[in-house]
């Protein structure tokens, strides 16, 4: 008479895109469900579940992270808002199902999921507001355009997220914050991750994908002074 949900929905994706549909569609024809190169596994985990967003393929990666043969590890992002999203053990197996059905013999059973591996992009700024009743506001809305560009799914400059490897340039986040409504200028910016400072860009490993760092943000009134966390 009636039905209980003890657990939250999870998973699920929007309906696929025309273009990624079309990509999909020519690496289908090219593999023919068989993994054999790198890309052939990373497309092939991106066909076995809607809910894949990203999937990069880490040939001769054994249990202890080192090269070992008969090994694949792969990286799966899945479609999520979190700053961070991390696959869930039964996207995981739905995967990895998948690929064993593709891939050689001799690979089948050396196939493992690896966590991702993110870089917290994050910057230092001076920034001057061009009214001071507006520095709160500004410092909230610099800080919120900061986390949505540096989204590994949804940012960047087209919305459609960074990909593996990917790196951000200190050019690129200094354009974002003076095109930010209020801002009037940026007197000082350096790039961060973690307590670490970087020159013109912040370069990542080919595993590695973009996340929103921690930014450390100073309006600047003048005669007034204040640093805003």
């Amino acid at each position: 008479e009636s039905v209980a949900n003890p657990l939250p929905a999870a998973g699920g994706a929007a309906a696929e895109l025309l273009r990624p549909a079309r990509e999909r569609g020519v690496q289908q024809l090219r593999h023919r469900g068989r993994a054999v190169s790198r890309e052939d596994y990373e497309w092939l985990a991106l066909g076995a579940s809607s809910e894949v967003a990203r999937a990069r393929a880490l040939p001769l990666e054994g249990l202890e992270g080192h090269g070992a043969r008969g090994c694949v590890g792969l990286v799966l992002v899945p479609h999520s808002s979190a700053a961070r999203p991390v696959a869930s053990p039964e996207l995981e197996r739905t995967v990895l199902d998948a690929l064993a059905r593709c891939a050689p013999a001799g690979v089948a059973g050396g196939l493992r999921i690896v966590a991702p591996s993110y870089v917290g992009v994050g910057v230092r700024a001076e920034i001057l507001p061009l009214r001071a009743e507006d520095s709160g506001r500004v410092e909230a809305l610099v800080r919120m355009r900061l986390e949505r560009f540096l989204h590994p799914l949804a940012g960047g400059h087209e919305g459609r997220g960074w990909d593996f490897g990917q790196g951000v340039y200190l050019s690129d986040l200094a354009a974002l914050i003076e095109h930010t409504p209020g801002v009037d200028a940026v007197r000082f910016l350096q790039l961060m991750v973690g307590s670490v400072l970087h020159g013109d860009s912040v370069p990542l490993a080919p595993h590695q994908l973009v996340a929103a760092g921690d930014p450390q943000l100073m309006i600047v009134v003048p005669g007034v002074p204040h640093a805003l966390a």
